[in-house]
């Protein structure tokens, strides 16, 4: 086999949660596509790298694409804002030099749909689940003599117009022997975490819940699955030693093995590495006790966030959260007790749910002695079990069509996606209205201080005010920094 078969990983630009296009610089490289990149480097595979979040137009890709010659084109896709990634493809495929390269579409909205998205693009292959093993596997057959797609286990194909969906890939088990994400093949400097020295982890993958609403299990599977201790912490130093300090842990259950958690945090405090790092994406509030928290903010942590979803006993139980309402308030009060700085998030418009159960919502966030909530408007992904229920439900129906919401709206959005009999989208507005206001007042409290934060919690009331300079500041590099910082100063 040639070493000489090159490949192209392109990001196509995405919607910001605020509905712009592009909008803004990202604040750091893409997990994924950095796993892949890393695998491909193991392999002796060339690939390059074009984030179009950085800029990027769609005529400066082609004319790469022109000029770098690569021998397969490789695009991830997420559900939200998923028509980038389709006019993306649809540009290549239309330019005279590219009508026969092939390109493989990857990412979450293709394992949600599966061969759907052959249907609705003009790639060659898709691949569903996750994609190191297989993307390897299809390069092989590329650049071999006579390829044969048909064994390639989690990849969809074209054959004489005809879409094959192959058997089902198994979830990665050792996790360990994969590489570290390549982020350094990324134009690293040019992304908001250069400059913070902060670098995304991922510890483990796939969440054993059942919760309606996420879509996470359709990509990383219901079995999980934990790097390590000493793997992850040897990553850790691997970029410490690169002058990387603060990590964001971007697990989704990342304290569901507590004494695997607790073995991490013992690892960093007996290297001495004195990083920081924190947990947006949320853990369990019934998978911490008072030790692992104060272990926790000893190795380093300095944010977290708990979900919670409703204050409603009910809904929890319709949404499968396995959790209760008693488990999210004994989990604040450790934390605020232990010292971390944390939030707590709740979703608006859950099946079932009516306006005054939304208010129990907003009733227990408002009771919480946590530093700031956070208030989601529902978005039914496709092929999750809330999708379709409300596809089958007599008593649910979609305000817009899939294609529609999935492009234009956004879980910070006013706008109800879906209405039920029992909670009608005025209803949801209103409920909405509620949250999103809690949230602005806390977290400006929590940003500024109470007092400071109050005046600027009533000076982002008017919208205009806050929607301009937001927008003025994240068009530049300059911009998106100086507003990072002001949100996430306080952590």
């Amino acid at each position: 086999m040639s070493d000489e078969f090159k490949t192209l990983f392109i990001i196509p630009p995405l919607r910001t949660v605020f509905g712009e296009e592009g909008a803004g610089v990202p604040e750091h490289p893409h997990v994924g596509v950095a796993y892949l990149v890393a695998m491909s480097r193991q392999n002796n595979i060339r690939c390059k790298i074009i984030d179009m979040c950085l800029g990027y137009t769609y005529l400066q890709v082609l004319e790469f694409i022109e000029q770098y010659k690569p021998n397969l084109i490789c695009i991830t896709c997420f559900s939200y804002g998923h028509d980038k990634a389709y006019t993306l493809i649809e540009r290549i495929r239309n330019a005279r030099f590219s009508s026969n390269l092939p390109i493989v579409i990857g990412g979450p909205h293709s394992s949600a749909i599966h061969s759907k998205i052959l249907e609705e693009t003009r790639a060659d292959f898709a691949v569903v689940g996750e994609g190191e093993h297989a993307i390897i596997e299809l390069i092989n057959e590329l650049r071999g003599p006579n390829p044969c797609f048909e064994n390639i286990k989690g990849l969809i194909w074209n054959q004489n117009s005809q879409i094959i969906e192959n058997k089902e890939r198994p979830y990665i088990q050792e996790l360990d022997k994969l590489p570290f994400p390549a982020y350094d093949d990324f134009e690293i400097e040019r992304y908001i975490c250069h400059d913070d020295r902060r670098l995304p982890i991922i510890t483990s993958r796939g969440c054993p819940y059942q919760c309606n609403y996420c879509s996470v299990r359709l990509s990383m599977g219901n079995c999980f699955r934990a790097r390590s201790p000493e793997n992850v912490v040897d990553e850790i130093e691997y970029w410490y030693k690169k002058g990387w300090n603060k990590f964001d842990f971007n697990d989704d259950t990342f304290t569901l093995d507590m004494g695997r958690a607790a073995r991490i945090c013992e690892l960093l405090k007996e290297r001495k590495l004195g990083i920081r790092f924190y947990l947006y994406n949320g853990i369990r509030a019934n998978k911490v006790d008072e030790d692992l928290l104060k272990l926790m903010k000893e190795a380093g942590c300095r944010f977290l966030a708990y979900g919670c979803e409703s204050g409603s006993k009910t809904v929890l139980r319709v949404i499968k959260k396995g959790l209760r309402v008693e488990d999210v308030i004994n989990a604040v009060n450790m934390t605020k007790e232990v010292g971390i700085k944390h939030a707590v998030n709740f979703i608006i418009g859950h099946p079932t749910e009516t306006y005054e159960k939304a208010m129990e919502s907003i009733k227990l966030a408002k009771e919480l002695k946590c530093n700031f909530v956070n208030f989601y408007n529902l978005i039914p992904y496709p092929n999750t079990d809330l999708f379709k229920w409300i596809e089958k439900s007599g008593n649910a129906r979609f305000l817009y069509p899939v294609e529609v919401y999935l492009n234009k709206l956004s879980y910070r959005d006013i706008t109800p996606v879906f209405e039920t009999n029992e909670f009608p989208a005025e209803d949801r507005i209103r409920a909405l209205r509620q949250g999103f206001d809690l949230y602005e007042r806390t977290v400006m409290q929590f940003r500024f201080g109470k007092h400071a934060g109050y005046l600027a919690y009533l000076l982002a009331r008017k919208r205009w005010i806050f929607e301009k300079s937001r927008r003025i500041l994240m068009h530049t590099k300059t911009g998106s920094k100086m507003y990072r910082w002001i949100t996430k100063q306080s952590y």
